[in-house]
């Protein structure tokens, strides 16, 4: 029992009280490059929940990478009447990726004048293929009507994959009906990743002609694995899955040599009761 008790102080006392963290070396370390440091820096901030760091990351989150960016907001907007100034003042951002992430979480928190200011630096020049994949990836449950069509712009079949895939799932999220047309487009796409994505897509948004173009890319093969795993994220809304793309499904495992790709595909045909895939595996 004194065993314990002893184990039970030293605990509470090595966890550092809001008033002994050294918020300027926390966020140094937030926007600094070491992934490792970067995470620990965040889960410390949160832990603190202290506005003043605020005021601490506005000089810096504007020139510091995504993943900091993205740390940086959510940090922030913990705090509603500091936070939602401070996101504003972020919408006036160099990076278009802030301005993203700012906007989206400004428009999450009821401001929808944030719409706008998201579609503006969704259309930015010059943006990397990869940043701009995760830009649309940042404005996940903004249903903007603006933003929505934005969006709906970057489904086109010759699109580079990372970019169209991102703006599939994000259309896929906000449950934007209006996009089928554009989804049922990207069956010419060279991507057989994009082809699953949007077909998983329609599916959820009702249209069931999906459920070709989805067991067409798994016969075609090549889906990657982010794409794969995006598709069983989809797919959990698409209950029951249609027997021809579960079937598909199991075929792609005879072709597939990556083992994180393998365990999906397997962990999807047993969330949907494909029980031939067992006997075969």
């Amino acid at each position: 029992m004194r065993y314990g008790l002893v184990v039970l102080l030293l605990l509470v006392f090595a966890v550092p009280a809001q008033a002994d963290i050294d918020l300027d070396a926390e966020v140094a370390r937030l926007v600094g490059p070491d992934a490792t440091v970067r995470s620990a820096a965040y889960t410390t901030l949160m832990r603190a929940n202290d506005p003043a760091v605020i005021a601490k990351l506005l000089p810096v989150l504007g020139d510091a990478d995504d993943i900091a960016q993205y740390y940086g907001v959510l940090l922030i907007q913990r705090h509603p009447k500091q936070g939602k100034p401070a996101l504003k003042k972020l919408c006036a951002s160099r990076s278009p990726h802030m301005r993203v992430v700012a906007g989206a979480a400004l428009w999450r928190m009821g401001d929808r004048k944030a719409g706008p200011v998201i579609v503006k630096a969704l259309a930015a020049d010059g943006v990397e293929d990869t940043r701009r994949g995760t830009m649309l990836m940042r404005i996940y449950n903004v249903t903007d009507p603006g933003v929505m069509e934005a969006v709906r712009g970057f489904l086109t079949t010759d699109g580079a994959p990372t970019v169209v895939q991102a703006a599939v799932y994000t259309v896929y999220v906000g449950r934007d009906r209006s996009a089928v047309t554009a989804l049922q487009g990207l069956d010419e796409h060279a991507d057989s990743g994009v082809r699953a994505m949007a077909g998983a897509a329609r599916l959820v948004l009702g249209d069931p002609t999906g459920e070709g173009t989805l067991a067409g890319a798994f016969e075609d093969g090549g889906v990657s694995t982010s794409a794969l795993s995006r598709v069983r994220s989809i797919l959990d809304q698409a209950r029951p899955v249609p027997p021809k793309v579960l079937a598909a499904i199991h075929g792609a495992l005879a072709e597939e040599t990556s083992p994180y790709a393998l365990r999906m595909l397997v962990e999807l045909l047993g969330l949907h009761g494909y029980a031939k895939a067992t006997k075969d595996i």
